[in-house]
């Protein structure tokens, strides 16, 4: 294996110096012509590659029936040219969704065994760089990608994924700075089919935060920022822990809703003069900001939260960045202008152009273990993984 490994290292390299023409941030729909899908996965005439796609954490059946952000909606277009199947952690049932069925399966070897007999090309994950099913799933020996949900880039999985897809420049430079020959790629993107403006719905909100009530949202601060104005935050609430990110806004006379789906999401955004994000950085809420800008809504984030930062800058509207100080805040959100920021960004960051960087990302992936083992989809090709450093990432 460790012949394969080295001739793995040595593809991956040479991919990474011939797309340092274009690095990892989205360029549009327009794009080169894909690599040929048939040719390099091996499978049946005008099936494309089969995907076997993990939601690895255990969902709530709610939570996975309304899920509409940009990633869901990339995967479903990914469906017209590809096979794809959606594999989750949880109680065995099968939930039927709009764009596609989610197979939740027991964690372990039930869930790692049906993946491998679905006898994928490559497997797709949504997780972060601790996820339980990412060293089981590469012993494999299929090619394994990741949509990097956010936390810690030095995980101890970073060494299972031969493509890692990132949010924003901020995480991909924080991958190519461990490991500057490792395929990171900028795939992110808002639901534009759902996010959008609601005809000429009155704004009758001053604010809005969709966010799970954690102490990183900095709930306490939205608070002191809006006092005496209409504002609502919805969001998934802890039983015991940090219930006082959403108690006090309650006891404040904030309208404060549990964790609620993508099109319940948009219908605040639509109806508020702005959506407030005073999210820190490792709070993250970059799908929010785009969804918000999707629907033509301002948006006011904190200056130390570059993540969101990076999104407004693109759009042009640095000048909705703001310190995350109450009254600083308070006078942004009384001022604020609406723009047409949709046609100004949406080109760059929808599910079309989402579902183009991972299509293409994948397809690189598996050209580089072609070359290293040709064969049919994931079949006998034993372990492919990257060689841990013996001290460590």
């Amino acid at each position: 294996m460790a012949d394969n490994r080295s001739a793995y290292a040595d593809r991956r390299r040479a991919g990474s110096r011939a797309s340092e023409a274009s690095p990892g941030r989205p360029g549009g729909r327009e794009g080169g012509a894909l690599v040929q899908v048939r040719a390099l996965s091996g499978g049946e005439e005008g099936r494309g590659v089969r995907i076997a796609f993990l939601w690895d954490w255990d969902i709530v059946p709610e939570h996975a029936i309304g899920w509409k952000d940009g990633l869901a909606a990339a995967l479903r277009i990914l469906m017209t040219r590809h096979e794809v199947a959606f594999f989750a952690v949880g109680t065995h049932a099968d939930y039927p969704h709009e764009y596609f069925t989610i197979r939740s399966r027991v964690a372990g070897d039930e869930l790692v065994g049906e993946i491998r007999d679905y006898k994928p090309d490559v497997i797709l994950h949504w997780g972060d760089m601790t996820r339980p099913h990412a060293k089981p799933l590469a012993s494999l020996g299929i090619p394994m990608a990741i949509c990097f949900a956010g936390g810690n880039t030095a995980g101890p999985n970073r060494y299972c994924f031969g493509h890692v897809f990132v949010e924003n420049e901020e995480y991909r430079a924080k991958f190519l700075a461990e490991e500057p020959d490792l395929p990171v790629t900028i795939a992110f993107g808002a639901n534009t089919g759902l996010f959008q403006e609601l005809g000429n719905a009155p704004r009758t909100l001053d604010a809005v935060f969709p966010a799970v009530f954690a102490d990183w949202k900095r709930h306490g601060l939205f608070l002191e920022a809006t006092r005496g104005m209409r504002t609502m935050c919805a969001g998934f609430m802890y039983p015991v822990s940090e219930r006082y990110c959403w108690e006090r806004p309650m006891e404040s006379g904030v309208v404060v809703m549990p964790n609620v789906n993508a099109e319940a999401s948009r219908m605040m955004m639509v109806q508020s003069k702005c959506v407030l994000i005073t999210s820190k950085n490792v709070g993250g809420s970059q799908r929010t900001v785009l969804e918000a800008l999707a629907c033509n809504t301002p948006v006011v984030v904190m200056s130390d939260n570059e993540k969101c930062c990076e999104y407004l800058r693109d759009a042009g509207c640095e000048d909705w960045i703001v310190d995350p100080e109450p009254e600083k805040i308070r006078e942004k959100i009384i001022r604020l202008v609406p723009r047409n920021t949709r046609d100004r960004i949406m080109g760059r960051w929808d599910e079309e152009t989402y579902a183009k960087n991972v299509e293409e990302g994948l397809l690189k992936l598996l050209e580089t273990y072609a070359d290293v083992v040709p064969g049919k989809r994931g079949e006998d090709r034993g372990d492919l993984g990257r060689a841990e450093p013996e001290e460590g990432p």
